[in-house]
């Protein structure tokens, strides 16, 4: 089988060198998501989010639920 075009990065094929790259860099990852707020931030679209679907369910009676958690 030629593998010279394969496009798919399979992960169970990874080097350690790659799987150890990735655990050094979820200490970053998780600085990012704390200095940005990012759970909040979240949170505010998915509202802003859900009351404009709301506003487009009260006109189009096509849409026949919105759901909000």
């Amino acid at each position: 089988m030629d593998r010279s075009n394969r496009h798919v990065f399979d992960w169970s094929n990874a080097p350690a060198r790659a799987v150890a790259f990735h655990a050094d860099a979820a200490p970053a990852v998780l600085d990012v998501v704390e200095r940005e707020d990012l759970p909040a931030r979240a949170r505010e679209r998915g509202r802003h989010l859900h009351e404009r679907l709301t506003d487009l369910q009260d006109r189009h009676e096509q849409i026949g639920d919105v759901r909000a958690t």
